[in-house]
This record gives structure tokens, C-alpha cells and sequence, in this order.
């Protein structure tokens, strides 16, 4: 009872503590007491409120020059300090006690209460306490194994990076996510398929091209869908620049990266194959006549603008006298190879010559058919056009052909009457009749073998002009291409039958919405 306990004043109304800051010290002005004795044999400051063990919260002092010793258990939060020392040296020892805490990336943001206490071998004091008021802050989120380059070859759709991490050690949920372009060219374009919870949409202001990710989702399902993101470009002749990608994630309380993930996408551009068009033509040969053009109206081009090598075309189902002709030019010339049944007219250029697409296009143009034949067989031969590009000829165009009809002298032609001033077709609406009351007549044959009825002008490939024919039960076939609009019958029938079949042909538009018109 003659022992007096040892006391604690100066206290200071709290402190405050932000996540990643340097340690702050809690007491810098305490003051220590006791009326019965110079020196203390110990003291504790324990973590006694929103304790989290294993190391996150830190209790430490600075003993140096007293013979005071210091140590913390991570386990119960508790600061001992032990030795006889006197009352200043606890003083100093004590105001020099901080707190810290050392998960940067997701601490428990509870407010934390420590309890101070002394002993002068005797008697502990009365308890005295310090508030530290705790501010977690956001940490943005992360994205990582970004930096790689992957090669993009014309014509195939790329994933931009397939291992790339998305990470946030805070934040459960992500918003928001985008993938840039930054020097875009014409054409490109970032491919993206909506998810459930994840939606994305493209924009361009300027060299940038924008693929804005948007949804609550965990950084999972961002990283999936970002490792999803495929870059393209539609056109034929794409820019070889490189292009750059820079990536960015946002979380649920706006933590962005302060500077975007990069990749790099390098361009291989492909050279495409020279395309032929307006082929499906028929020319009627009559037994006698002089040359024919084959096709004056076919036509040559290439994604690339890059010249052929050569084209060809290929005479089938001829008999002996019969063959494709053309005259040379300044820049082109043709080699007629003789077959079983026809032939070849190879189109190549002359020697030290640049002839251009134009110029094997209008030499397309000008290949003739001559057949000298005073004994030639009726039927029909077909001459079939082909362009050739690359080093070694390596790439062909599809093919286009053209339908010669051979006649002798002593076969008339069979001829059409009856034809009306024309017809009138409503976006819409259904398919019309084009010619009912046409008729057919052929002066020394009772029976066709066939017949043609084509879109020459303006014709929509793909299916949204139709042309149709009710054949019922005559032997006759019906069938349309809707790459070539042409409604082909075939099938040896009477001239009655074809004259009915050919008057329920029918033309209809398929596009009910933006049609050709």
C-alpha cells in the first residue's frame, strides 16, 4: 500500500494511418511518472482493437542507448519492453513507438485501438490508450505478360495477346476495360464477342481506334475476354506498319493503370489472286461466219493492282478447224496450243514489256473464235478464261466462260416472237411474269435442247435477284445461279413445252430493305 502505481499523461488525441505509408509514430509527447521510484522494470503496448495477426500489424520502438530491450509478437500484437531502466529512458523508448503496416495491396481498413501500459516492478498503471484512424486506399488494378509482338497475315483474323493477366488485389469486381489502336490504318479492326457480362463496342477519333470493354465482372472474366480481343483488317492491301496496342483495366472504384500495357502486332501482307468477272455470255456461230468475239465485255482485276503473269483461255468441245485467235500487241502477245477437242490461247507479255491490268483486260476483250470447218458439227463449245499471278504462276482466279453455239448450214436458228414492251417490279412485292405471251419456232427442229435466260445488266450477286421457271412435268430442268444470274433450261423437250415453260419465268428481288434499284 506504500507503493504507488506509475502513470501515463501527454496523450494526444489519436492518429492516423494511410495503406502504404511509412510507419507513424503514436505517442511523440507522452510523459511517464512515479511518485515512488526513479526507474521501471517494464511496459507493453499492445494492439488491443482491430488486431491482425500474422505480420500485417506492426508495433516497433527505438531502444538505442538505454538498457531497455523491445519485442513484438506478430502472433498477439503485443510490444514488451523489459529492463530497468529509468524513467526518462522509458520516456524516450516510448515516444518513439510506431505503428505500421505492411500489406500494401488489401489490409483491413478497422480502425485500430492501442492500449498502453507500465510497471515499476510493483504495480502496473492504469491503462491509456492511442486511436489510429486506418484509410485503406484503392490499388489499381494489373495487367501483365503484355510486351509481346504476334504476326498478323492478311485474310486471317489474329488474337492480339492470348497470355496476357488481369489482377486486382482489392477489388473484386472490374467495370470497364479498353484495347487501343494508337496509329490505325484503314480497314483494321479489333474483334470482339459479347460475353454474358462483358459488352464491347469500337469507336475512332483521329489515328485511334477504340474497343471499349464495359460490365461488372471479376478480373477473371476481363482477363478471358481480353485474351479473346482479335485484330483484323477487311481490306485487300492492308498497311504493313506495325501496329500498336495499348491495353487499360478499370476497377470498381475507378483505379486505372497510370500507363497502359503495350503490344505490338506486325503485318504480313498476302497477295491475292487476280479476279475475272461478267463471264455466263452465249455468241452464236453460224457455219461460214467470219470471226466472233469471244467476250468483249469480260473483265480483269486484282485486289492489288499487281499485274498478271498471264491469262488463258481453254477452247473445249470443238471439232478440227476450230480455234481461239488473238493479234499481238506492243505489250502482249498469244500462243495457240492445239488439243483433242480444242485448245489453249496463252496471253503472255513481249519481252522487256510492263503491260498493265488494262491492257490484258482489252487483250481478253479482242480473243476471237474462227472454225473453218465447211463440215462443222451443231452444238455448243465452251472457251473458259483463267488469270495467273505470282513468281510461278502460283495464283489463279476463278474461272469465268462463255458458251460458243455452233450451227450448220442446213440447221436454222430457232427464233423468239411475241415479246412485250417490258415489265415493272415494286420493292416487295412478289415475284412478277416477264414475257407470257412470248413464242418460240425453230423452221427444221420440233424439239430444243435448251435455253438461257440471264440478268445482262445490273444484275446483284448473292441471291437478291431471282429468276425462276415452273417446269411441271415437261422434261425439262431448271436451274439459276445466283452468282452468274442466269436461269438455265436443259432437257431435249417440244418446242411447245419450252415455249410454256420459258412464259412462267418470273423475276424477283430477295431484299426487302435496301435493294438495288
Amino acid at each position: 500500500s506504500d507503493d504507488d502505481k506509475p502513470t501515463f499523461s501527454g496523450f494526444g488525441s489519436g492518429v492516423s494511418y494511410t495503406e502504404s505509408a511509412t510507419a507513424v509514430t503514436l505517442e511523440s509527447s507522452l510523459d511517464v511518472a512515479d511518485t515512488d521510484d526513479t526507474n521501471l522494470e517494464g511496459a507493453t503496448v499492445r494492439i488491443s482493437t482491430g488486431f491482425v495477426a500474422g505480420g500485417e500489424d506492426v508495433l516497433a520502438a527505438t531502444t538505442t542507448g538505454t538498457s531497455i530491450n523491445a519485442s513484438y509478437s506478430n502472433t498477439t500484437g503485443i510490444l514488451t519492453l523489459t529492463g530497468s531502466a529509468t524513467l526518462a529512458d522509458y520516456k524516450t523508448v516510448l515516444r518513439t513507438v510506431t505503428y505500421d503496416n505492411t500489406n500494401d495491396d488489401n489490409p483491413s481498413d478497422t480502425n485500430r485501438v492501442i492500449s498502453w501500459q507500465l510497471y515499476d516492478g510493483a504495480n502496473y498503471s492504469t491503462v491509456s490508450t492511442t486511436a489510429v484512424a486506418f484509410t485503406a486506399s484503392n490499388d489499381v488494378p494489373t495487367i501483365g505478360s503484355v510486351g509481346n509482338s504476334v504476326q498478323y497475315t492478311e485474310g486471317t483474323p489474329v488474337a492480339i495477346d492470348a497470355d496476357l493477366t488481369v489482377g486486382d488485389v482489392d477489388s473484386s469486381l472490374l467495370k470497364s476495360a479498353t484495347v487501343k489502336i494508337t496509329n490505325v490504318k484503314t480497314g483494321d479492326e479489333l474483334q470482339f464477342t459479347n460475353t454474358t457480362k462483358i459488352s464491347g463496342s469500337s469507336t475512332t477519333s483521329g489515328n485511334v481506334l477504340t474497343l471499349s470493354l464495359s460490365g461488372n465482372a471479376t478480373a477473371a472474366e476481363y482477363q478471358e475476354a481480353l485474351r479473346s480481343v482479335k485484330f483484323n483488317n477487311t481490306t485487300d492491301t492492308p498497311d504493313a506498319t506495325a501496329r500498336t496496342i495499348n491495353w487499360n483495366v478499370v476497377d470498381s472504384s475507378d483505379g486505372t493503370l497510370s500507363s497502359p500495357g503495350t503490344s505490338t502486332i506486325t503485318i504480313s501482307v498476302v497477295n491475292d489472286a487476280p479476279t475475272l468477272g461478267s463471264g455466263g455470255n452465249i455468241i452464236q456461230f453460224r457455219e461460214g461466219d467470219s470471226a466472233l468475239t469471244v467476250n468483249g465485255s469480260i473483265t480483269l482485276g486484282d485486289p492489288e493492282s499487281v499485274v498478271v503473269d498471264k491469262v488463258t483461255a481453254v477452247l473445249a468441245g470443238a471439232g478440227s478447224n476450230e480455234q481461239l485467235n488473238f493479234s499481238a500487241t506492243s505489250k502482249i502477245t498469244g500462243t495457240w496450243s492445239a488439243a483433242t477437242g480444242g485448245g489453249t490461247l496463252t496471253l503472255t507479255k513481249v519481252a522487256n514489256q510492263s503491260p498493265t491490268l488494262a491492257d490484258y483486260q482489252s487483250a481478253l476483250q479482242a480473243i476471237t473464235y474462227t472454225n473453218t470447218n465447211t463440215n462443222t458439227s451443231n452444238g455448243n463449245r465452251t472457251v473458259t478464261f483463267k488469270a495467273f499471278d505470282g513468281t510461278t504462276n502460283t495464283l489463279e482466279s476463278s474461272t469465268v466462260a462463255t458458251t460458243i453455239s455452233v450451227a450448220n448450214l442446213d440447221d436454222d436458228l430457232p427464233t423468239f416472237s411475241g415479246f412485250g414492251s417490258g415489265v415493272s417490279y415494286t420493292e416487295s412485292a412478289t415475284a412478277v411474269t416477264l414475257e407470257s405471251n412470248l413464242a418460240i419456232a425453230d423452221t427444221d427442229d420440233t424439239n430444243l435442247e435448251s435455253a438461257t435466260v440471264r440478268i445482262s445488266t445490273a444484275f446483284v450477286a448473292g441471291g437478291e435477284d431471282v429468276l425462276a421457271a415452273t417446269v411441271g412435268s415437261t422434261n425439262i430442268t431448271a436451274n439459276y445461279s445466283n452468282t452468274t444470274g442466269i436461269l438455265t433450261l436443259s432437257g431435249s423437250d417440244t418446242l411447245a413445252n419450252y415455249q410454256a415453260v420459258l412464259r412462267t419465268v418470273t423475276y424477283d428481288n430477295t431484299n426487302d430493305d435496301n435493294p438495288s434499284d
